[in-house]
């Protein structure tokens, strides 16, 4: 499920690129897309509810 969606930067070429915070397995991930370097995901917090408590 989509949480939001945000910019970031393509960790090859450092072009701002578009990305979505999602949660995945009870974890926040950020996905990412570079149109020259395709698609990069991250674990952005490990416990989706320490990230709730603290984007409110």
């Amino acid at each position: 499920m989509v949480i939001k969606k945000t910019n970031s930067l393509c960790p090859v070429c450092l072009k701002k690129i578009k990305a979505e915070v999602l949660e995945e397995s009870e974890k926040v991930i950020i996905r990412k897309e570079c149109p020259e370097h395709g698609i990069f995901e991250n674990v952005y917090w490990s416990d989706k509810k320490a990230y709730e408590r603290f984007s409110n």
